[in-house]
Order: structure tokens, then sequence, then C-alpha cells
């Protein structure tokens, strides 16, 4: 949004503002599994709430805090087969308010390309997320190589910083916690920091938060990205 003009705003128009541009995008993370591991995703509700403030402004853009609500977080049943969870994320992400206003963010690791074409036939346009080791990342068209270090470390950075909020009403919110408890950091003989469950643990649902925030909130988008919040 660009002003044409010098405007002055008084206090009781900030509010109004704030709430006429207001952008809101969701983003579906996905993280697939097989037969002994659970398919889980969650929708990533991205707020970007214009900064004003009392005074005259002119043509230059508005800046936006952005905040990252988790609005629903869900597994599906072990062994569910690939076609009905490509089934079952179309019906999702043709449901308001996702309709038109998502991206399918899918951890592309273990399954291969033909699931993932599986999505694109159904014109559902996933971006890729196939997680390394080291600690860097690379965008090959709509598939990035990221280090799962790095995933993880955007959850981790939140937590520090005491800004990670789980709603209690968030379906499977306890899980979440518990998987976040029982991550493991150990570092390999060549240096680089690895992340893992625990032994017998699983860590599908980090991973379908993960994938969807790290896209969201992706290198070059870091200058807008303020608060990330878990749940409301």
């Amino acid at each position: 949004m660009d002003f044409d003009m010098t405007i002055y705003i008084r206090q009781h128009q900030i509010e109004a503002l704030k709430a006429e541009h207001t952008k809101r995008k969701y983003f579906v993370g996905l993280d697939l599994g097989q037969s002994v591991d659970y398919t889980a995703y969650c929708v990533l509700e991205q707020v970007s709430v214009p900064q004003l403030q009392i005074g005259p402004i002119g043509k230059t853009p508005l800046t936006y805090d952005t905040t990252y609500h988790i609005t629903y977080l869900d597994r599906l049943p072990l062994r569910t087969t690939y076609p009905d969870i490509i089934k079952h994320v179309k019906t999702l992400l043709d449901t308001a308010p996702l309709a038109g206003n998502a991206e399918l963010v899918i951890d592309y690791t273990g399954v291969g390309r033909p699931v993932f074409d599986g999505f694109v036939k159904e014109k559902l346009r996933p971006i890729g997320i196939s997680i390394t080791s080291g600690d860097a990342w690379r965008q090959d068209g709509r598939v990035f190589y990221v280090a799962k270090r790095l995933l993880i470390s955007t959850l981790d950075s939140a937590m520090n910083n005491g800004c990670i909020f789980a709603a209690p009403l968030l379906t499977h919110a306890e899980i979440l916690r518990s998987e976040l408890a029982d991550l493991r950091r150990k570092f390999s003989d060549s240096g680089y920091q690895q992340v893992e469950a625990r032994s017998g643990k699983h860590d599908d649902m980090i991973l379908a938060v993960a994938v969807a925030l790290w896209y969201a909130a992706r290198p070059q988008q870091k200058a807008a990205v303020g608060r990330y919040l878990l749940g409301g």
C-alpha cells in the first residue's frame, strides 16, 4: 500500500487502517509418513500487520510486523495410502479460508519424485523441502534443499526468545511439545550439528511445522518476519 499524498493519521484511525490493510496468507506443512511413521500436517497462518503511528506519512511503503499462528495440527492414520493423502490435502486446500490463499509445503526427503508428482498432477503446486545435513540451503526450481539444523533452528530461536505460544485448545499441541522435548542434538565427526528424534520417538509434527515455517520465513524474507507464534 502506498499513499499518493501526505496525510496525517490520528489515533482513532490507526486500528481501522491496520484492520483494513492486514495481510493474511496460509501455508500447509506436510510431513509424509510411511507404514511405521505418521503423516502429519499443519495449517500455518501468516498475519502481517502494518506498522502505523500518529503523524504524517507520505508515499513510503508500509512496513509490517509478521506473526505465524498454527491454526490446525493433525495426523493421518498409519498406513494411509499416498492417493488418499493427496485427496485429503486437496480437500483441505479447497476449503475456506485456504482456498486460493495457501501454499502447500511438503517434506520431500523420503517420498521421492513420484509421490511429489502426484500432488503436481492434482494441480496443488507443491513446494518440496528436501532435508539435508550440514548447515546450508539451496533451491532447484520448486524444491529447496535445506539442512535440518536450519529447519529446527527456526523453532529453536523462537523458543529461546520466549515467542512460541501453543494454544491450549490446539489439537495435538501436547504431542508437538513432547516431540520438541525429545529432540536430540549432537555433532558429527565433520563438525556439523545433527538434530534427530530420540530413539523410538517421532518428529513428524515438528517437521510439518518446520517446513511450513521455514518456507514462509525463508532468508530472503527475513526482514519482514516478526514474532513466531505456535497457536494463538
